[in-house]
């Protein structure tokens, strides 16, 4: 059976029918020894600006072959300087794109930056917003630019609607640092969609391993 997959995580799933990428919450980390169904993603945070240095988060990449780099990205909540948070941001640009890696983005309050940002780079690994919970004109303008979404867990939990625009180009799913259930996430993303479970699960799967190129 295909795997749900879990684009965004701070925990193991400890669960042979989850395929998930498993956020480290700081370059320093030592995660668990490395087990099927489990990749990894290193970055440093808007809010830890100042707290790791990159070589440490080089070094980190390339011991633990991650999958991805983040989650990294702009945040106007975050005490760190706006100007440093984007040069740290496209510093994270330059390591997945030296090491062919999709990106993961944590973004609050500044789509129309991380959309600049994006426009100026012309990189050519996925940028992927992780947490999305933006309304639908904000969807419209990511995914134009060639943004994947990984959608937040608590907007959809209380999500009425799913934005046609996400619905059609495809999104991932992801459980963050929550507790909700996966395959609730699952099942509720799939009525919003209109579309079956199964279908579902097979969609974001096929995304998921198409960008994080798992095997």
């Amino acid at each position: 059976m295909i795997p749900f997959t879990d684009a965004h995580t701070h925990r193991d799933p400890h669960d042979p029918g989850i395929l998930a990428l498993r956020n480290l919450d700081s370059p320093q980390e030592l995660p668990a020894p490395p087990c099927p169904g489990i990749l990894l993603s290193a970055g440093i945070h808007p809010r830890d600006i100042g707290k790791y240095d990159l070589e440490t988060l080089e070094a980190c990449l390339d011991t633990h072959c991650c999958a991805a780099v983040g989650e990294c990205g702009l945040d106007r909540t975050a005490e760190a300087d706006f100007a440093c948070q984007e040069a740290c941001f496209l510093r994270h640009a330059e390591l997945a794109d030296a090491r062919s890696l999709p990106l993961v983005i944590h973004c609050v309050r500044a789509y129309p930056e991380i959309i600049r940002l994006k426009k100026r780079w012309k990189n050519t690994v996925p940028w992927i917003i992780h947490g999305f919970r933006g309304n639908a004109e904000t969807a419209r303008e990511l995914l134009k630019h060639g943004f994947a979404l990984s959608l937040s867990p608590v907007w959809l939990r209380h999500a009425e609607t799913l934005h046609p625009e996400i619905a059609e180009a495809g999104f991932l799913l992801e459980t963050d640092d929550g507790e909700e259930s996966l395959p609730e996430l699952y099942e509720r993303a799939a009525r919003l969609a209109g579309t079956a479970p199964d279908e579902l699960r097979e969609r974001i799967h096929k995304i998921f391993t198409g960008i994080f190129q798992h095997e």
